[in-house]
């Protein structure tokens, strides 16, 4: 069975994180290429998204909602290629705008294969 280096799983991640934050089409899909396998999965409570195209589209509305947003990663651990990180959401001026985390699976190369986020869905009420 594989096994994931927190510190190789910990780099993919937080590379990973800072995707959301680009808004250069062309340069986010060459980090995703190094980062993300093909037929990744992307999941949270409001959508699932697989594939390059599909998640690049999720970060570009991510970025609509939340100009110049992004995710620092404030907790890590990870093995047997897993990892679970947890997160704040922040604005452009670095206030929190929201925290949750993530589960994540890694191909035996280390590429990320699925992306599972948690957290709060504000209910209208």
């Amino acid at each position: 069975m594989p096994t994931t280096r927190t510190t190789d799983a910990h780099q993919v991640w937080e590379r990973y994180s800072q995707l959301w934050s680009m808004t250069d089409p062309a340069e986010r899909e060459a980090a995703m290429v190094e980062l993300l396998a093909p037929d990744c999965v992307y999941t949270d409570p409001t959508t699932r998204a697989t594939g390059h195209a599909e998640i690049g589209a999720y970060m570009d509305d991510f970025q609509d909602l939340l100009p110049g947003g992004g995710f620092e990663v404030t907790g890590f651990a990870a093995h047997h290629a897993q990892s679970l990180a947890e997160w704040n959401m922040v604005a452009a001026d670095g206030t929190v705008a929201g925290t949750g985390a993530s589960h994540a699976t890694y191909s035996a190369g280390g590429m990320l294969t699925s992306m599972t986020g948690f957290f709060d869905v504000p209910t209208d009420g």
